[in-house]
């Protein structure tokens, strides 16, 4: 039965286009590189690294709601056509915590530390994460992207990473939306709030179809800590230290830091719709 199937779509030239495996990841302008290069080809994303940078400004939410003002970046995304689906393979996040500290010599050092550790949060801030297809609307911007800094954009519709803000203006901050992650959500990965897909290594295989066409995006909104206003960690005995998590003792002997970067990563299989949803009959029979 399958081959017949087979014969059927490969004289219709449907299963001509086999899929292909592709992989996006969140980019980010760091100024530190702007003199310094991350590449041998000198090109204008020299300046660029893999992780997007946090807003130091606390978020002060409005009256309204508590969840008001995060902000709201996307880390990537794929462009999926007419005709075509992704079937999403893996995921990464990267959290990182960290200050600027002033040297004697009047330098500036970054110290950075990545969250490890599922489920924590500052006291008074955290970052969740989602997955939604954006089907853009036929105009192609509804949103001015002139005169937007870098790593940033007015425009809630596109792939390109960067803090996506509301406004004439990134400062001071309003997301569109209230921040709400744009487009329908991929179910089970609409919204998380953990460390559910690591940066460092492969995540468990996944195996989430999205049929196109629309914008697979990669979302990430995060509530900035305040350290002159948050509860920190009180101890009588410098030893018990041993007893938290990694982050809760950075912060400890830290007590500015803040969040810093954010990235993301998806690899995914793309092609014609109808290799995927046939995919399952074009297999020969188990052995039994």
């Amino acid at each position: 039965m399958w081959e017949k199937i087979r014969r059927l779509f490969e004289d219709k030239g449907r299963l001509s286009e086999e899929p292909t495996f592709t992989h996006v990841a969140s980019a980010g302008y760091n100024q530190n590189l702007v003199m310094v290069g991350s590449s041998p080809f000198g090109t204008p994303m020299d300046s660029f690294d893999t992780f997007l940078a946090v807003p130091t400004r606390p978020t002060v939410p409005n009256l309204a709601a508590a969840s008001s003002n995060r902000y709201l970046f996307r880390l990537c995304g794929w462009t999926i056509p007419e005709g075509h689906s992704a079937r999403l393979i893996g995921i990464g996040e990267y959290t990182e915590i960290g200050l600027t500290q002033l040297q004697e010599d009047g330098a500036q050092f970054e110290l950075r530390r990545p969250v490890e550790t599922p489920g924590w949060a500052f006291q008074d801030g955290n970052v969740s994460r989602g997955i939604t297809l954006v089907r853009p609307p036929p105009s192609t911007s509804l949103f001015s992207l002139q005169g937007a800094p870098l790593s940033t954009s007015r425009n809630v519709y596109g792939v390109t990473p960067g803090l996506i803000f509301q406004g004439a203006s990134p400062v001071p901050y309003t997301p569109p939306d209230a921040g709400r992650f744009p487009g329908s959500p991929v179910p089970g990965l609409g919204l998380w709030k953990d460390l559910r897909f690591r940066w460092s290594f492969a995540s468990a295989p996944l195996n989430y179809a999205v049929e196109g066409p629309g914008d697979l995006v990669y979302w990430a909104s995060v509530r900035q800590t305040d350290p002159e206003t948050r509860t920190t960690l009180q101890l009588d005995d410098p030893s018990q230290l041993d007893a938290v998590t990694p982050e809760d003792r950075f912060v400890y002997r830290f007590p500015d830091a803040i969040y810093t970067r954010l990235g993301g990563f998806l690899v995914m299989e793309v092609g014609p719709t109808e290799r995927f949803s046939l995919r399952r009959y074009l297999q020969p029979p188990p052995v039994t």
